[in-house]
């Protein structure tokens, strides 16, 4: 998707997995699912259907959410923030006392030493930026001039937990999830633009540093020596040969030896016509500072060009299929196998209910008996047998928040799922704490969910908690719609493979 599209995506999904209201109800989203399979028909590419329901559905959400429209305008890039920083960077370095303090120059201490010296350090955090976590240690910039340039500021530093009341964002509603979202999935690219914006400055603040410095040279005449309290001659010449030396040699401008230096030592000599010396530190400046910091924003800006038309956003798989089913008319029927559980009627329907939030409204399910604590030895022994699971079919063990996990029979249990499971299938589980939260503190709560938490991850299987027993249907299938994101089960969720419809995710 290109970023216009993965932005209304995130936005009308923030919606689609929000409780329903009166500003997006359930049947709005199946109206709009409904308008874009009429639009673009069955058999179109998934991708072409994403974009045009989330085009639907975000112009109905943004006509009747005030506050929400104008959170999902507000994205535009400021565009003009990259040329005034560019242009500001450029008048700095014309302002630059450049070279040195009025007509003399200390070839140690001109200013064009230390734009080198910067940006040699520059170049050394870009080298350990992957080894330091990527941009982290020139974030805090990159951010500060990202925050100056999005238009909208619809990232998540806007919608902070002390929203005003009466503003129209909800802090913790569908505008904030989609603000996080779009902070998360729009991070490369601004990166991107923001980096290239800042190699064209201190490109720019070079260029006019050595500007400033010819113009000036054109009503002045700039004398060069030097001054140093350790350094002696041949040391000088030595530092000065091996910062000057490459455009020495590509000029032909010689570097004066150590008695011409040492005739040219401040405060005792007057030094020398400077002209050289300017042109071996412009020839410098072009090959450390110009060169790579073109180079390099020419990059970012391919980088950012390209996730500008084709932006990575990770929907959830999940989500993504659940849509794509309805464009099909596809059902989709999902294995459940209780075991310690003996679900009744309404539990059963609780359960269909959250996976069809997760999943899509035409999933089904098709339970198994109960199995029975220390059932997973005959199942491992093949006394009992499981019925066969088709290739195509998501499983979910079901399990109760009540019983203490065991890694010798609970998670025996999972670890036999996921060896029997067909290829491409990581079957994942559900367990639900209605009962057990009836009974007990938050506190015991949590430390009965990290129990059953260690015993099923061990097992190398994905969990979701759920109250089937109580009205939080949308919170429990945004749950288990992470959770099988978690499995990465396309085996089980895909019904058009990738290399047909193209969709990025």
């Amino acid at each position: 998707m290109d970023e216009s599209t993965a932005r209304l995506a995130l936005f009308v999904r923030a919606h689609d997995q929000a409780p329903p209201s009166p500003l997006w109800t359930d049947a709005d989203r199946r109206d709009a699912t409904e308008a874009a399979r009429a639009e673009v028909g069955v058999d179109a590419p998934a991708e072409r259907f994403l974009e045009r329901r989330a085009a639907i559905a975000a112009q109905r959400i943004a006509a009747r959410d005030p506050a929400g429209a104008t959170l999902l305008a507000r994205g535009t890039w400021r565009g003009w923030v990259g040329p005034m920083l560019i242009g500001l960077a450029f008048a700095a370095g014309v302002a630059t006392d450049a070279i040195g303090n009025g007509s003399r120059i200390n070839l140690l201490a001109p200013p064009l030493l230390g734009v080198l010296l910067w940006n040699l350090l520059m170049y050394l955090l870009i080298a350990i930026d992957p080894i330091a976590g990527g941009d982290r240690l020139r974030a805090p910039f990159i951010r500060w001039v990202a925050r100056w340039a999005d238009g909208g500021r619809a990232t998540l530093h806007s919608l902070r937990a002390d929203t005003p009341p009466g503003s129209g964002v909800q802090a913790d509603g569908p505008d904030r999830r989609f603000a996080a979202d779009w902070s998360v999935a729009s991070a490369p690219l601004v990166r991107a633009r923001v980096t290239s914006w800042l190699h064209w400055a201190a490109a720019a603040f070079a260029a006019g540093a050595l500007a400033g410095l010819y113009a000036r040279g054109l009503a002045f005449e700039y004398r060069a020596g030097w001054e140093s309290t350790f350094l002696e001659p041949s040391s000088v010449h030595t530092v000065l040969s091996t910062i000057l030396g490459p455009a020495s040699a590509l000029t032909g401008v010689p570097i004066a030896d150590e008695a011409r230096l040492a005739a040219m030592r401040f405060p005792g000599s007057t030094g020398e016509n400077a002209a050289g010396w300017i042109h071996l530190y412009a020839v410098t400046i072009g090959g450390v500072v110009l060169l790579p910091r073109v180079v390099l924003a020419l990059w970012q800006r391919h980088r950012a060009i390209r996730l500008h038309d084709r932006l990575p956003v990770d929907l959830g798989e999940a989500y993504v299929q659940g849509l794509v089913r309805q464009q099909q008319g596809r059902a989709l029927a999902v294995r459940v196998l209780p075991y310690q559980v003996n679900p009744a009627a309404p539990e059963l329907d609780a359960l269909r209910v959250r996976l069809a939030r997760a999943l899509g409204p035409a999933t089904t399910i098709d339970a198994d008996p109960p199995f029975a604590f220390g059932d997973e030895d005959a199942l491992a022994e093949g006394t009992i047998a499981l019925r066969p699971v088709p290739s195509s079919t998501p499983v979910v063990a079901w399990f109760n928040l009540s019983a203490t996990p065991e890694h010798e029979h609970h998670g025996a249990f999972a670890r036999l799922l996921i060896t029997k499971a067909p290829p491409g299938i990581a079957p994942m589980a559900i367990v639900d704490e209605t009962t057990f939260r009836r009974r007990f503190d938050e506190d015991r709560v949590q430390q009965r969910r990290a129990a059953w938490q260690k015993v099923l991850g061990t097992a190398g299987m994905a969990v979701a908690f759920v109250r089937l027993g109580e009205a939080q249907v949308d919170a429990d299938g945004r749950s288990i719609a992470d959770a099988f994101d978690a499995t990465g089960n396309e085996a089980a969720l895909a019904v058009v493979s990738r290399g047909r419809d193209g969709v990025e995710r």
